[in-house]
């Protein structure tokens, strides 16, 4: 479907006047207009985009729930408020309610697409930093609330109880986790002690062991905190470390698997349920004693 355009050329005002009756099937329509002058006939084919006006909108909303940022003295911090709208959207930013200049901070700070980035913060920078975005049509803003956290000096804390014993069956997979808190930045490694000429030490008195997993150049913390094993086998089993360490220290927390074929599988398994059977006898008798008024 197309639209029919009259034109007639204005040989006072040299302009070329059109008049379309437009239609609405697609944001972008083909015009074929047919314009008449005096001299000549001609027709002209052109692409239009039809653009309706639109308030700002969050590209991400999902991403605009966060309030609170945490984070160490030092970190970069990034506040992204990426908006669309019709014409495109204007973006400022405010800290604490008042207008947010670089001369308010030493460092300054810096704009990319659509994000303010803070390098190396200190406690200094706490607040309430507002985007506010608005065209002709409407307007949005976020609050972020920035925290940074004084850095103190200590080794990696690793969680309790982390990487966990574990019993696997032949064939399957095995993740072993471990939790790490560090500040600053910590290395992290996996190591499974293995065993040289029959011992488990050097002379030096420290084991030997093979690493399974260490940083990258790409690899997150998060990544590192996991240690994956595919399709484990009976040759497996062992003890295995995760290791952390920083500028002040290393903290190192160990964890044994436990690797079973088929007909320790089974055996597994049955002394799993029975476990959980005597768990459930206990339980009842437990209630049939305190509903007699005995308390066990």
């Amino acid at each position: 479907m197309c639209t029919t355009c009259v034109c007639t050329w204005s040989q006072s005002h040299s302009a070329l006047s059109c008049y379309c009756y437009s239609c609405s099937r697609s944001l972008l329509q083909k015009y074929i207009c047919i314009c008449l002058t005096y001299l000549f006939q001609l027709s002209l084919c052109c692409d239009l985009m039809i653009v309706s006006a639109l308030a700002p909108q969050w590209v991400m909303p999902e991403k605009m729930e966060k309030q609170l940022h945490a984070v160490p003295a030092s970190r970069t911090v990034k506040f992204r408020c990426q908006a669309t709208g019709n014409p495109p959207p204007s973006l400022r930013w405010y800290k604490n309610g008042k207008e947010f200049r670089k001369d308010q901070r030493i460092g300054g700070f810096k704009f990319r697409e659509h994000m303010l980035i803070m390098e190396s913060v200190v406690p200094s920078d706490r607040g309430n930093y507002t985007c506010v975005v608005e065209n002709v049509h409407g307007s949005l803003k976020h609050t972020f609330l920035l925290d940074v956290i004084e850095r103190s000096p200590h080794r990696p804390i690793l969680q309790a109880g982390l990487p966990a014993n574990q019993t696997a069956v032949v064939g399957t997979n095995v993740e072993f986790v471990c939790k790490v808190f560090s500040d600053p930045q910590p290395h992290i490694q996996w190591f499974k002690h293995i065993t040289v000429n029959g011992s488990k030490q050097g002379a030096d008195g420290h084991p030997f062991v093979m690493v399974l997993k260490a940083a990258g150049l790409n690899t997150t913390e998060k990544e590192m905190e996991v240690l994956t094993l595919k399709n484990v086998s009976l040759d497996d089993a062992g003890e295995y470390t995760c290791l952390a360490e920083n500028s002040i220290g290393v903290s190192y927390h160990s964890a044994w698997l436990t690797v079973v074929d088929g007909i320790g599988a089974f055996k597994l398994l049955k002394a799993q349920k029975l476990s959980r059977r005597l768990m459930q006898v206990s339980a009842r008798l437990v209630t049939a004693w305190t509903s007699k008024g005995t308390v066990v």
